[in-house]
């Protein structure tokens, strides 16, 4: 697995039905059969806690599965790549990523004295994550996401920062990709978000609605502060009787659905 992701590739597994292999499975049910299955692949870290409850694994059970993400992981030379997978590897079995951090110092240890930094999902707002995460699985959206929502309607200086970038990067390239980004991050903190918002896994047949839920939400939320922000300007208006001005603020407030 470390050199298949070490490779560049995006490693999914498919799985066919029980008792068939992919020649049994194309000569019984041809090629769409195949292509289906295809469709339907899943990433390495899901497919191998598809039987598992992690949630009630006893601590022997997931301690096997915290050393083999993390020798998998570990082996991974491309660091935004381990990073990527041991992020996934920690939200699937729900512990914090440094528990991957090699604690050996032999000479086989390559990543010696690196940094090893952190990031949580929980510091953001998840449909402000969520989002930007969809952008990299969701290109045909962009365009549109652009026009509507802006660095400055995100609550969190980190997620404007990381949308900023997403925004140069599609201008300047035409295409939302993380790798590039985590290698022009400047610093290894915003490259652990980058790596933390992109890791994030969507089922194919849910990214298109899960995009505009996302961006409605940030929408609606921006649009009410804006009301918010102009109902206050309203009130003054009235106060100092300036009718003009009032009626001017209240056509306003009705353009954003008051």
């Amino acid at each position: 697995m470390d050199i298949l992701y070490d490779a560049g590739l995006d490693v999914k597994i498919i799985q066919p039905p029980a008792g068939e292999d992919p020649d049994s499975v194309a000569r019984k049910f041809g090629p769409e059969k195949i292509e289906e299955l295809r469709a339907a692949a899943i990433g390495f870290v899901p497919f191998r806690l598809k039987e598992v409850n992690v949630n009630n694994a006893g601590i022997i059970s997931k301690e096997k599965l915290i050393k083999e993400f993390g020798a998998i992981g570990n082996k991974i030379t491309d660091i935004t790549r381990r990073t990527l997978f041991l992020n996934e590897s920690a939200d699937a079995l729900g512990v914090n990523v440094s528990i991957f951090q090699p604690t050996g110092t032999g000479k086989n240890d390559r990543r010696r004295g690196e940094k090893n930094i952190t990031v949580s999902a929980k510091e953001f707002n998840p449909i402000e994550i969520g989002l930007l995460s969809l952008l990299f699985h969701n290109p045909g959206a962009i365009d549109d996401i652009f026009e509507s929502i802006s660095p400055d309607d995100f609550d969190s200086k980190q997620m404007s920062r990381l949308y900023s970038a997403i925004i140069d990067q599609y201008r300047q390239v035409g295409k939302a990709d993380a790798r590039s980004l985590i290698d022009s991050a400047g610093d290894e903190e915003f490259a652990a978000l980058i790596a933390k918002v992109a890791s994030q896994d969507w089922p194919a047949d849910h990214i298109e609605t899960e995009t505009l839920s996302h961006a409605r939400h940030l929408i609606n939320k921006k649009k009410k502060l804006i009301r918010g922000r102009l109902k206050q300007k309203l009130s003054e208006a009235e106060a100092q009787g300036d009718r003009e001005k009032a009626d001017t603020i209240l056509e306003e407030l009705k353009s954003y659905g008051l």
